[in-house]
């Protein structure tokens, strides 16, 4: 039997005694805001002042400490997954539908895949790479438009600024005062002798500056372009004058004895020193003055270019006479005497000297000695001759003409006539010859007379033999007796034997009967197959379906083939096994099912996927290629699937070079692909095409999916 006691808020409930006669239970009773729960074997008259105090203890427990911790809420599990109770953890809940989120509805939230129009002048929106890079070239606090002259000529001189805050330093000369006057940005330019005064200037005759003018000219409005080159600060007399603006205006105040002219068209300003009666003295090696006519005619006399004290030779000593310069530009002529040929070179300042003509003739043995640069007969004739296993007739030669010595050969001791064995000495003479008429008059050991047999031999017309299709070679038969070629190649042409199709044929061109295989005309094939069979209807499967025979029929021709195989990394899949125009009795109305096999999947590291087999109905199927292996660097590589199908290749790595791809096996309806790579470190797998081709097989890559497989049945 047992007991539920029940309190709220310290007090006894109105239940005080439940009796649970059949069991012990447990009961969850609420009264107020707190739920209770006990359960204990009591006997039938325990009242709640009875209770033990390990029960109390429980209560306070549940209460106070609030212990109840449970594994589902609403029969529902705490979790990140869909039907869990959602919890923060650090791991995302899936299918998690809130209808508010930071106390915001949807609608005040983008989806993730939402865009922005960029900004435009007249419009906000997002600023576009094109904005920003325009805006990152502008300096921080450049200003729109600034006016300035970028380039002040002085006279025929021009001075540019070489940067947009470039400084320029006006220099006081002789009798000249500047005065810079940084807060009003002015230059104050005077003559510093003599008192003299000038007239305000007027539109026809130069003179100072007035203020009204002064208010005109700082009132003119700007028009600068952007980012244009000038002077932020101006340096007179050691006073710098600073911009205070960006079109802040420098005005040029011309002082005492001077005048400021400005050509607004050629944005340029004379500074002239103006008269009115003052003088100046001249100049002197000491100071600084005027120039004299005296001066200005020695000035005007040195050539443009001229250096100081530049060396020359004043004097030149020809033998034992000098020959002196008489002033400093004087001019030393070079004669040519005679056989002397002067040739002048402006260009590199240069003077050749040479000998023309004949030397004259010495008076005496002393006169002329050494050797002539050019002659026209040798002093002394020598006679030139040829001796040996040649000889020719001695010829006097003097230099003046060219000789001719005719050369008469030796006799070697041969007789002329033609020889097929010959005798040659050291001199590459032929001394003797003999015509042989049998192999020993050759010297030959190793050959086979016309009577004989020929002995074996590793070659036949210099080619070795072979029992594959390697490329030149001689075919030779295997242990069946069948040869194995790549391609044969008929000496029929298009005049004897018209367009020939890949299939060979007994008596297929020419006439007569004999046991010969001939390519057969593509006329010829068709009428053939025309009279075996021309199909009424067809149906290409490309996925599996049914088909259902069409009325009267009876009979039909199915061609297919499967799924070629996966390629792995380091083999390729094979080919699928296939079938053609293969006749199969059917009957009318009967529905057949028809699977097309898909193509192998491809891998890495592992075993690559099967084709799958295409079949009609239980009638007639194809396997599938088998798949590459990528363990242990391609172990197999993937079978043929029958009839039809060749099995993959594995990649194939050279000491040097590119490296190839694992060509896949192909089908009779599909060609499986090889790449070459660029790398020695890895190779793409080639992609192959048709239905059930192989997929290539990489090299540190994964494999291609084979191609699948189709059936066609015609009726």
């Amino acid at each position: 039997m047992s007991m539920l006691a029940v309190k709220s808020h310290g007090k006894q409930s109105d239940i005080s005694l439940l009796r649970v006669w059949e069991f012990p239970a447990i009961f969850i009773l609420k009264k107020g805001a707190i739920l209770y729960m006990a359960y204990s074997e009591m006997s039938d008259d325990v009242y709640i002042s009875d209770i033990p105090s390990v029960t109390n203890e429980k209560d306070r427990a549940l209460k106070e400490d609030k212990i109840v911790n449970a594994a589902k809420v609403m029969d529902l599990a705490v979790g990140n997954a869909t039907g869990n109770i959602p919890v923060s953890n650090g791991t995302l809940c899936t299918n998690l539908n809130a209808q508010y989120l930071g106390g915001n509805l949807a609608s005040a939230f983008a989806p993730a895949s939402h865009t922005h129009t960029v900004a435009t002048s007249s419009s906000n929106g997002l600023m576009s790479n094109t904005d920003y890079t325009k805006l990152s070239g502008i300096a921080s606090g450049a200003e729109v438009n600034q006016s300035a002259f970028s380039n002040l000529v002085v006279g025929s001189t021009t001075i540019a600024a070489d940067a947009k805050t470039d400084t320029l330093t006006l220099t006081a000369g002789s009798g000249i005062t500047l005065t810079g006057d940084a807060t009003n940005d002015a230059v104050t330019i005077a003559v510093t002798s003599n008192g003299h005064t000038h007239s305000d200037a007027t539109t026809s005759a130069a003179g100072f500056m007035t203020a009204a003018m002064a208010t005109k000219l700082n009132g003119v409005a700007t028009g600068a372009q952007v980012n244009q080159s000038a002077f932020a600060n101006v340096v007179a007399n050691g006073v710098t004058v600073a911009a205070d603006l960006a079109s802040d205006t420098l005005t040029l105040i011309g002082g005492t004895g001077i005048t400021l002219t400005g050509d607004a068209t050629n944005d340029a300003v004379t500074i002239a020193v103006t008269s009115n009666g003052h003088t100046h003295s001249d100049a002197t090696t000491s100071a600084a003055g005027f120039m004299t006519p005296t001066m200005v005619t020695k000035l005007n006399g040195i050539a443009t270019g001229a250096e100081v004290n530049q060396s020359a030779f004043g004097n030149v000593l020809v033998g034992s006479t000098t020959i002196a310069a008489d002033a400093e530009t004087d001019t030393l002529e070079l004669a040519a005497g005679t056989n002397i040929a002067l040739t002048a070179d402006s260009t590199n300042d240069k003077v050749t000297i040479a000998v023309t003509g004949t030397v004259p003739a010495a008076t005496t043995a002393t006169t002329c000695t050494g050797n002539a640069a050019t002659a026209t007969t040798l002093a002394t004739a020598r006679t030139i001759g040829i001796s040996g296993d040649a000889t020719g007739t001695a010829t006097s030669f003097n230099g003046s003409n060219n000789i001719t010595i005719p050369l008469t050969l030796g006799l070697s001791g041969a007789t002329a006539g033609t020889y097929k064995s010959v005798t040659v000495d050291a001199k590459g003479r032929v001394t003797a010859g003999t015509n042989p008429t049998t192999l020993a008059g050759y010297g030959i050991t190793d050959a086979v007379s016309s009577t004989g047999t020929a002995a074996n031999s590793i070659k036949v017309g210099g080619y070795s033999p072979a029992l594959t299709n390697t490329a030149s070679t001689v075919a030779i038969r295997d242990t069946s007796g069948d040869l194995v070629a790549r391609l044969f190649r008929s000496e029929y042409t298009t005049t004897t034997g018209g367009t020939c199709a890949y299939i060979l044929g007994q008596n297929a061109v020419g006439s007569g009967v004999d046991n010969y295989a001939r390519p057969i005309p593509l006329a010829t094939l068709k009428s053939a197959l025309d009279n075996i069979v021309s199909p009424s209807g067809k149906q290409l499967f490309t996925s599996s379906g049914t088909f259902t025979v069409p009325a009267g029929i009876t009979t039909v021709w199915v061609t297919m083939c499967g799924g070629g195989g996966g390629g792995a990394s380091g083999t390729a899949g094979g080919g699928a096994a296939c079938a053609l125009a293969t006749q199969l009795t059917v009957t009318p109305g009967t529905i057949y099912n028809v699977t097309v096999g898909g193509g192998g999947l491809g891998a890495g590291n592992a075993i690559a996927g099967t084709g799958g087999a295409s079949s009609f109905g239980a009638l007639l199927s194809c396997a599938g290629g088998g798949g590459g292996s990528g363990v242990s660097f391609g172990s197999y590589v993937g079978a043929s699937g029958g009839f039809g199908g060749q099995p993959g290749e594995k990649v194939k790595i050279p000491y040097t070079g590119a490296i190839l791809s694992a060509k896949g096996g192909d089908s009779m309806f599909g060609s499986g692909a090889q790449t070459v790579s660029g790398s020695s470190e890895e190779a793409n797998p080639g992609t192959p095409t048709g239905y059930g081709a192989g997929g290539g097989g990489g090299y540190a890559k994964a494999g291609n999916a084979g191609t699948a497989g189709f059936v066609l049945v015609e009726w």
